[in-house]
């Protein structure tokens, strides 16, 4: 009995790269938008670090759900 490897996935890194713009621009973007409704600085750069981890991490899961076995 042998051992498979994990099938491999060439557009998974383009997957990834792709949910890491986004989640990128979206923590940007909300990071931008507390700045601008008055938080700090330091109370804007961590609602941009939730964003764009909260974004990450439905990203990451949408990406492991749907990719082919």
């Amino acid at each position: 009995m042998s051992v498979q490897p994990p099938s491999h996935d060439p557009w998974l890194v383009v997957w990834l790269a792709l949910s890491a713009v986004v989640a990128l621009l979206i923590g940007t973007g909300t990071g931008v938008l507390g700045w601008l409704s008055g938080q700090g600085a330091a109370a804007a750069v961590i609602t941009g670090g939730i964003g764009f981890g909260g974004t990450m991490g439905l990203a990451l899961a949408v990406i492991g759900l749907t990719r082919r076995r």
